[in-house]
């Protein structure tokens, strides 16, 4: 469901981010993204579960897409590697550590 949700939202995502700007686009995806996963840590319903998934899907090209390049923007060109690397594998984190809290500690 979430890949479905990201190939559904990546265009006009960036449509949306040229009209209003990345960084409204970065705060509003932000903040749905963590009522997304917050949502998905208090439900009980599977159907609920793969709607607030599809939910999760739509956001994240909103947050990836327009986060990357208005990060890299502020940062000199020699620390723009390093910090993609972090920002990737710390916003991939977060996903993988709700998962395995769903799956195992949630019951």
């Amino acid at each position: 469901m979430t890949a479905l949700g990201c190939c559904l939202s990546a265009l006009p995502n960036t449509k949306l981010s040229d009209m209003y700007g990345r960084k409204l686009m970065f705060t509003v995806g932000m903040f749905l993204q963590a009522t997304n996963f917050a949502l998905l840590q208090i439900t009980n319903s599977m159907y609920l579960a793969y709607g607030v998934c599809l939910c999760v899907g739509l956001v994240s090209p909103m947050i990836n897409l327009n986060g990357y390049v208005y990060m890299c923007e502020f940062l000199p060109p020699k620390w723009q590697d390093h910090a993609a690397t972090i920002y990737c594998v710390l916003y991939a984190s977060v996903a993988i550590v709700l998962t395995f809290y769903y799956e195992f500690i949630n019951q």
